[in-house]
């Protein structure tokens, strides 16, 4: 009877290492996990941000010299061509007036405004007094997720626009 309770002592000290092991491997593993995914989810916002800036580039065309783009009482006109290299799938509108500022946060009827093409813009806002600023902002739908990235440092801007011919 002594001798077997020696015995059982090494075997019960090698069950409780091997649970104290798993354990700890467990823990290890749930936390290397959730600094994955919180790091993915980083890495990917950061992602769209750099297609902002590197592949999105839009421009006002012009004819003989002249910006086609131009403001009535309550919309702004322009025809826009998309010279980078990333699918643009809206605008946004923000209008400064000496009475307050106007933002349209969708603005284009047409999905995917492809590189090399050309869109007519056309968009209307509330009345903010005499205009100051117009900018119009391209939106790119984020990766992996519902919403839109604002790509504000590739946007236009125009502080005198002229009045479009009636």
């Amino acid at each position: 009877m002594l001798r077997s309770k020696k015995g059982l002592s090494p075997l019960i000290a090698a069950v409780l290492l091997i649970v104290v092991v798993v354990g700890i491997g467990a823990v290890v593993t749930g936390m290397i996990r959730g600094m994955v995914t919180e790091n993915k989810a980083t890495i990917d916002s950061k992602s769209d941000e750099m297609v902002c800036s590197r592949d999105v580039v839009i421009g006002v065309l012009n004819v003989n010299s002249n910006p086609q783009i131009c403001m009535g009482t309550d919309y702004v006109y322009a025809i826009l061509e998309n010279t980078g290299s990333a699918t643009i799938d809206d605008f946004q509108l923000k209008v400064f007036g000496t009475t307050g500022i106007h933002t349209n946060e969708s603005v284009n009827d047409t999905v995917n405004f492809a590189p090399g093409s050309s869109l007519e813009f056309n968009a209307t806002f509330a009345s903010v007094g005499a205009v100051q600023q117009v900018k119009i902002i391209p939106k790119l739908k984020k990766s992996g997720e519902s919403g839109y990235n604002y790509c504000a440092d590739t946007g236009i801007t125009y502080e005198s626009l002229e009045d479009c011919p009636i």
